[in-house]
């Protein structure tokens, strides 16, 4: 009854003693790289799992990851896999090597690489900006302005993923349309990308991404509050608006099923059409847990209240399997982290501070900068690795006992990276040594 792949090969092959093959351990080494999920590509051939094959639904010892699904499947019972390097080149993963496929840190950036990103955002803000307001007046050459937009999204989620979505999530004050669909559109394609979707689906997912509101150009936004039955009704029109207005340009036809279906739910309680699990578009099923994390993280003008990410995750997971897709909702937390990157965290001592860095295997463990004391008073601490501190002297003190939403206390995180946080870390911890 368990989940199964449907492979042709039985068992993993063998090896013989020719030449370019495996006749030795330390050959077998050479083509075994480990991985963590995050980092599979269709095409790898997983070669051995972090655990037992019997306590996974898996019923041959070695396939190629054919699919996205596949992917899914694989991160749903793993946190890393060994891949044979061999096989993978073999079945044609584009530009397979060792050292592309080496373990990244994810660290925020320096202050040179976040004013550069920052560049890149606006210029494209300012595109959307332009694109909504063609799009709600019906001016031309918006499916030129919107093609712009989402090269330079994909183009910058795929040089640097993080740092473009912490950018977009920084970019937040209080804003408009433009604003949220922009950040859409960049963590779509982020998410996308470590999903494996290809560069022809991750267009159109982007695309879907910052178009997925665009009915609401033509109805009042909500107010701040409990709606109405009535401000309901309005609202929900949105997504038949934004799909009519999609499916006038031929080149908006790719996110027609995310406009008119991001708010459909797993459970088949959402609108318009109370669709029921997959049968909802997958490229909507994205973006509605997408955009649900970017609204409650983000301070619009229809909200009261904002939260921390972890916070936001937490609400995502509770709805899995219920407004949300499970599995998606699964890879999402993966995706992000517990603790994300530019976090605000408050340890067990009291003291407040950032997330530069995240721990890949143990997650509730990054590298922070601590800003604040528990007294409130300034502080620059360097870069403190909560790993290696948990076997100190002082170690429980060091622990997070929580996340703060952006702007608490009066901090942004956007403040201390323009000030080059890093830099100022790692001058700081070189003079403690």
């Amino acid at each position: 009854s368990g989940w199964c792949l449907d492979f042709s090969k039985k068992k993993a092959p063998k090896r013989s003693a020719k030449k370019g093959t495996c006749s030795s351990k330390s050959e077998l080494k050479n083509r075994k790289l480990k991985l963590n999920t995050s980092e599979l590509r269709i095409g790898m051939y997983v070669m051995e799992l972090d655990r037992p094959w019997l306590e996974t639904p898996f019923k041959v010892q070695g396939f190629r990851l054919r699919d996205r699904n596949d992917i899914a499947e694989v991160k749903k019972h793993c946190n890393y896999v060994y891949i044979d390097v061999h096989e993978s080149s073999r079945l044609g993963v584009s530009e397979f090597n060792q050292h592309n496929l080496k373990k990244k840190s994810h660290r925020l950036p320096d202050r040179e690489h976040w004013f550069s990103e920052q560049a890149v955002y606006q210029r494209a803000n300012k595109l959307t900006f332009e694109l909504l307001d063609n799009i709600a007046l019906g001016g031309p050459g918006i499916s030129k302005s919107a093609k712009k937009v989402v090269a330079s999204c994909i183009e910058s989620v795929l040089k640097n993923p993080y740092t473009m979505v912490l950018v977009a999530q920084m970019a937040k004050r209080g804003k408009a349309l433009e604003d949220h669909a922009m950040s859409c559109c960049v963590l779509s394609a982020a998410f996308g990308k470590y999903l494996g979707l290809d560069d022809k689906e991750l267009k159109k997912l982007a695309l879907g991404g910052l178009l997925h509101d665009v009915g609401m150009l033509k109805i009042n936004p909500p107010g701040i509050g409990k709606l109405t039955e009535e401000e309901k009704k309005a609202y929900r029109e949105h997504v038949i608006i934004g799909r009519n207005i999609l499916m006038a340009n031929e080149d908006f036809w790719p996110a027609v099923d995310v406009a008119y279906s991001h708010h459909e739910r797993i459970d088949g309680r959402g609108y318009p059409r109370g669709l029921v699990g997959e049968r909802i578009p997958y490229f909507a099923r994205i973006v509605a847990i997408v955009e649900t994390y970017e609204n409650l993280v983000s301070n619009h003008t229809y909200k009261e209240t904002v939260v921390s990410p972890t916070e936001a995750m937490a609400e995502l997971y509770r709805n899995r399997g219920k407004q949300f897709d499970r599995a998606l909702v699964e890879s999402f937390i993966r995706y992000m982290g517990l603790y994300p990157l530019g976090s605000l965290v408050q340890l067990v001592s009291g003291d407040i501070g950032i997330v530069v860095e995240k721990n890949p295997f143990y997650k509730r463990m990054p590298k922070v900068v601590l800003i604040r004391d528990s007294k409130g008073n300034e502080i620059r601490s360097g870069i403190i690795d909560l790993f290696h501190e948990k076997s100190g002297t002082n170690a429980s003190k060091y622990m997070i006992k929580k996340t703060l939403p952006n702007g608490s206390f009066g901090i942004y995180t956007e403040n201390y990276l323009e000030e080059g946080i890093i830099e100022v870390g790692k001058e700081e911890a070189q003079a403690l040594i």
